[in-house]
């Protein structure tokens, strides 16, 4: 049978659209517009019904798909009913863009003012076409907030010029004023070539002269752009920015002064200051006294530059000494010192779908961190599914020298088992770089028995190890962490969920390398919803 036939023994005289249909996956948010344009181009039409279903079947993915799965093509009409049904309901719909409109990210910089924007616009179009009334003052109020300083201060502007002409200012009078700052500020770095580029690799910014960098100085948006070039430029070490500039004690790069092991003591490090003729407080040239810059010594707190702090490095003064000298500070500096362990144990972890997918790794215990992770390869390997995805925005400690850090985060259901009976399911976050946060850190894995620990003993072993899971404080009291007794090397044994586990601060007995610098917990800065 030709398809001519075909279509006259269907009584056929519907043709699909010549266009690709966009495809529903499932979202709330996305059932009205795919709704009117499928309406329009396929539902509406003329046209056999079981051929609009194979239209229908190919115009949906994942759960929206599987909800209409295993109908007969003559069951259209029950197919179109069901998606109405589930998603088709506008007080969820409403409900869901009020929700994106009230957590839309409080902005950081000038180009998430742009991105805000635009954000803005698309949410309060679709709430306008539903009937949604939201030029109240509660709204545009809760939008003033999430703006930089710089965008507020001339909206501040634009909402004064508005009452001095007796013009209503409401959400709608907010969104025209916010399009046109952001559109005056891109004219102002467009001139001075600096201009945010919407999508791929930003381009690299013109030389201007020292007066333009002053007159740029003047523009509302020059601070911000300057803070997340400088932020993205400098390559991040151990949460602490590479230096732009030389190190001002032995001209080389790739070091702060504070880290100079040329030059290491405040002592010396203050003659070469004054050979440079800088000031011995702040280290800026141009003057060498009377320095009223009110700055202080991240160690110490009190007023001088971090680099010339006496109590730090004192002890790195006399190591240029003859070798008698040397040999007798050497054992003062090595004496035992008490080291800082982190709760670490091993656990079963599991798949919670497939429970006979499991292995014994480690898990870390942080109460600082507000989320939990997985490290990459993990969820793989135990076969999870990934339940939900999401842009997470963190930012280790210490906050004034760690940038933000943007990813986006596939997150997991895992299993733990506990160490009597009992199994505690956790949903933990894949980084693809878990060292970000964590690396080797120094442990004492606990063995399962708390009878082989030697209790009495000065000196216990630890060990380097590298966590599978940190489990931040969302399950922190699940775990029933409760401090049992110290042990004799200075450190706590406790009880926990998932067995007995040793941290605080002792002494240890092997000689593996312990890690110089100190670990530190994780802040969840912000954390917005992603979509594929």
């Amino acid at each position: 049978m030709n398809n001519t036939n075909g279509q006259k023994s269907f009584g056929f005289s519907f043709k699909p659209p010549r266009q690709e249909l966009s495809k529903f996956s499932g979202r709330h948010i996305d059932w009205p517009e795919w709704w009117q344009i499928y309406n329009a181009t396929v539902h509406e039409a003329e046209g056999n019904d079981e051929v609009k279903h194979a239209v229908l079947k190919q115009c949906v993915i994942g759960e929206a798909k599987q909800l209409i799965a295993g109908l007969k093509l003559t069951d259209y009409d029950i197919a179109i009913e069901l998606l109405k049904q589930k998603y088709g309901n506008e007080e969820d719909y409403t409900r869901n863009l009020h929700s994106q409109l009230e957590n839309l990210a409080v902005c950081q910089n000038f180009q998430d003012c742009r991105k805000f924007a635009i954000e803005l616009e698309r949410i309060c179009r679709l709430l306008e076409n539903n009937d949604q009334n939201i030029n109240g003052q509660g709204v545009w109020m809760s939008l003033e907030k999430k703006l930089t300083i710089p965008i507020l201060r001339e909206m501040q502007t634009k909402k004064a010029l508005a009452k001095t002409m007796n013009i209503n200012w409401n959400t709608e009078a907010f969104r025209k004023a916010l399009r046109e700052v952001i559109e005056k500020e891109e004219i102002v770095l467009s001139i001075h070539g600096k201009i945010p580029e919407k999508s791929g690799n930003r381009s690299e910014p013109k030389n201007l002269n020292k007066n333009k960098e002053k007159e740029l100085n003047r523009t509302l948006a020059n601070v911000e752009v300057k803070n997340k070039k400088e932020k993205h430029k400098n390559k991040i070490e151990g949460g602490r920015r590479s230096p732009i500039y030389p190190c001002i004690f032995c001209g080389k790069k790739n070091h702060w002064g504070d880290e100079c092991r040329k030059i290491n003591s405040a002592k010396d490090r203050r003659k070469k200051l004054i050979e440079l003729k800088r000031c011995l407080f702040c280290i800026k040239p141009e003057h060498e006294g009377n320095c009223k810059k009110p700055i202080k010594c991240f160690h110490c707190r009190e007023k001088h530059n971090t680099a010339l702090c006496e109590e730090t490095y004192k002890n790195k003064e006399n190591n240029i000494k003859i070798e008698g000298e040397v040999l007798q500070n050497s054992a003062i500096l090595r004496k035992p010192r008490q080291k800082r362990i982190l709760l670490c144990r091993e656990a079963v972890l599991f798949n919670p779908s497939n429970p006979d997918k499991n292995f014994k790794g480690i898990v870390f215990i942080d109460c600082g961190s507000q989320k939990s992770y997985i490290r990459k390869g993990i969820a793989q390997k135990l076969g999870l599914q990934t339940s939900q995805k999401e842009v997470q925005r963190i930012q280790p400690f210490p906050a004034n020298r760690s940038p933000v850090i943007e990813f986006n985060a596939e997150i997991f259901r895992l299993g733990i088992e506990k160490h009597s009976k009992g199994q505690m399911i956790v949903e933990v976050g894949q980084l693809d770089n878990l060292n970000s946060l964590i690396s080797q850190m120094p442990a004492v894995l606990t063995p399962e028995d708390e009878n082989d620990i030697d209790l009495k003993s000065n000196k216990i072993p630890h060990s380097l190890v590298e966590p599978d899971v940190l489990l931040g404080v969302e399950y922190f009291f699940d775990l029933n962490l409760v401090r049992k007794k110290k042990l004799n090397c200075g450190l706590w044994l406790a009880d926990s969920a998932i067995g007995p586990i040793i941290g605080g601060k002792g002494q240890i007995s092997n000689n593996k390398n312990f890690p110089s610098i100190d670990r530190s917990n994780v802040v969840i800065t912000e954390e917005d919803e992603f979509w594929q």
